[in-house]
């Protein structure tokens, strides 16, 4: 299958190495980051400012590779520009607009982090930190119920979940699809697709999980059972999972608030719907210089009130779609808060890998997590300082930096 656009692997100049010390240090750093990539946030913002250390320690080799000549790093870093000028010049809060551009640093961070992992001869460290991490992830859904400080983690992560959890089970797969010995990578993607069919919650995890079943279908099968395949495997994961999942009983739950006019102002379904409703109506008057992201609590509010009062003729009391500062979908919240520049970047930045190809056919390594993740950004602002942005610009860097060679290169090593 070819696409009308085709964006082929750029050439960037080459990448000097390291020197052994750095070298050395980096590889741990980039295993740790791996390791702390499903979990915690705070544990990745420190290994990042380490990166930057490492990065101005050596930097006029890295400048020399010019990450930037890559398309989706170009278009990376010009997002973060138009997110922090737009930001800035559309609040009087300095502070505030601050806090909110530092909630977009994983993208200025995928130039470094393509720099570093090019310079470098670890950098399958940070990929095989990345699945071990995901992996001891999912031993803790699993531990959850007899360990209450566990369980306190879980209970509030099944979004981030559902997206690291399932890519990094296609990422398993991919890895054992040419193995000569594939059964350890097979047993791993196994098991952590159950964790997220039997243990979390998340109705977002269990789509991706669809969208990736899908992609995996049409990526390992024949052609000729490629569109039964698309068809068959999808269903049957959702199947299992409304049969025997934990996240069947929420899926329920969605339904029938759906269909009903009783629901909680609690209800989770209900709330993500009121929030659409109000990003709506502020994508029809903002859509075209948008409210600011700093400013997108403030406009939310103002658009509440708005609709109570077209609605019952007076304005409601303090409920949870009224007080958000983000509608829980990326595509809405870039075009409402940055307008139509902003949303065209974002899509821009979104799009380009999935157009990748390799050969004069799609580039499926870097299309796979692209689709989850665009999937991902339909429920949640996945961008925004979450584990599910650092995880996706974490891997992208780490494909745009080794891709198809070092994959090839951590199956040899498990043969």
């Amino acid at each position: 299958m070819k696409t009308p656009i085709q964006l082929r692997e750029p050439q960037l100049p080459p990448a000097a190495p390291l020197g052994t010390a750095l070298d050395r240090i980096l590889g741990l750093v980039l295993f740790a980051l791996g390791l702390c990539l499903p979990y915690s946030i705070a544990g990745v913002n420190i290994l990042w400012a380490v990166l930057l250390v490492i990065a101005l320690a050596a930097f006029p080799l890295l400048w020399r590779s010019a990450p930037w000549r890559d398309p989706i790093v170009a278009c990376s870093l010009l997002l973060f520009s138009f997110i922090a000028v737009h930001t800035f010049a559309t609040t009087s809060q300095p502070r505030e607009a601050l806090e909110i551009v530092k909630r977009y640093d994983e993208l200025p961070i995928l130039a470094v982090l393509v720099a570093l992992l090019r310079a470098s001869s670890r950098s399958t460290h940070l990929l095989w930190g990345l699945l071990l991490g995901t992996v001891g992830y999912a031993i803790a859904y699993w531990a959850a119920p007899v360990i209450p400080l566990v369980a306190g983690k879980t209970q509030s992560g099944y979004i981030a979940a559902g997206f690291t959890l399932g890519v990094s089970a296609w990422l398993f797969t991919e890895l054992g699809s040419r193995a000569r010995r594939p059964t350890l990578f097979y047993a791993a993607a196994a098991f952590l697709t159950l964790t997220i069919i039997l243990r979390v919650q998340g109705r977002t995890g269990l789509v991706i999980l669809v969208v990736l079943a899908a992609c995996t279908a049409w990526t390992r099968l024949p052609r000729r059972w490629r569109l039964a395949g698309i068809l068959i495997l999808p269903a049957a994961v959702f199947g299992l999972s409304m049969k025997m999942g934990a996240v069947s009983a929420r899926v329920l739950e969605s339904g029938n608030a759906l269909q009903s006019n009783t629901a909680t102002v609690n209800d989770s379904t209900r709330i993500r719907v009121e929030m659409l409703y109000i990003a709506l109506d502020l994508v029809k008057e903002n859509y075209l210089g948008g409210v600011g992201l700093s400013n997108y609590a403030e406009a939310n509010r103002k658009a509440a009130a708005a609709r109570d009062l077209r609605e019952s003729g007076q304005i409601g009391p303090e409920r949870p779609w009224t007080s958000t500062g983000n509608p829980h979908n990326e595509y809405l919240f870039q075009l409402a808060g940055g307008g139509v520049v902003g949303l065209g970047l974002f899509l821009a930045w979104l799009g380009l890998p999935l157009l990748r190809q390799k050969t004069g056919h799609p580039d499926w390594i870097f299309i796979v997590p692209a689709l989850a993740f665009a999937t991902g950004c339909i429920f949640n602002s996945m961008l925004r300082d979450f584990t599910e942005g650092h995880y996706y610009v974490v891997l992208l860097a780490w494909l745009l930096a080794n891709g198809h060679g070092r994959l090839a290169d951590v199956r040899r090593r498990v043969d």
